[in-house]
């Protein structure tokens, strides 16, 4: 089934069914022509929660992740949604990032217990224990008693290590 396309100002959408749903995402406009171009059909795929779009190209057979064409990126580079949003892959909403910054832009698991990242219940201490990831190496932060000072290690740790991520948080990346 072929993809409808739409330009509404800066922002090309493509539209694309998937399981009975027509799902919309975005591209800068200027990306739109080669979006266009590949032989074959834009589909969505579900990892992990998150909705990503890709073709299988008719000429190569290859699967092209959106957000990899948009960016250019070569095979080993890795791409973050910024903002997760992975439906909006306008060049302003990716970055080109390292493995270990690119993981540090992830919600919370789905096993957590505490609602704080890299805070979880120690039950044989019967306390917080804090840990944060760094340069690829878990961190340990301290054991605490009150959840809310456990929150506040992590976050200062973040801050120290963490810039990217911290920005992104508040928006101001």
């Amino acid at each position: 089934m072929k993809n409808d396309y739409e330009i509404r100002g800066d922002v090309g959408v493509i539209y694309i069914n998937h399981r009975g749903n027509k799902i919309c995402t975005v591209v800068d406009t200027e990306d739109l022509e080669k979006c266009k171009s590949i032989r074959g059909t834009w589909v969505v795929t579900n990892k992990k929660g998150s909705l990503y779009v890709w073709i299988r190209c008719l000429d190569t057979l290859d699967c092209i992740y959106l957000h990899r064409l948009v960016m250019g990126c070569k095979s080993k580079q890795e791409i973050d949604h910024i903002r997760r949003s992975t439906l909006d892959n306008r060049k302003s909403r990716l970055e080109e990032v390292t493995s270990s910054e690119n993981s540090q832009n992830t919600g919370i698991q789905s096993n957590n217990t505490s609602g704080v990242r890299g805070v979880s219940w120690n039950k044989s201490k019967d306390k917080w224990e804090c840990y944060i990831k760094v340069k690829g190496k878990k961190k340990f932060l301290g054991r605490f008693t009150d959840l809310e000072e456990a929150k506040k290690v992590v976050e200062v740790a973040r801050n120290k290590y963490h810039k990217r991520a911290v920005k992104i948080r508040k928006g101001t990346v």
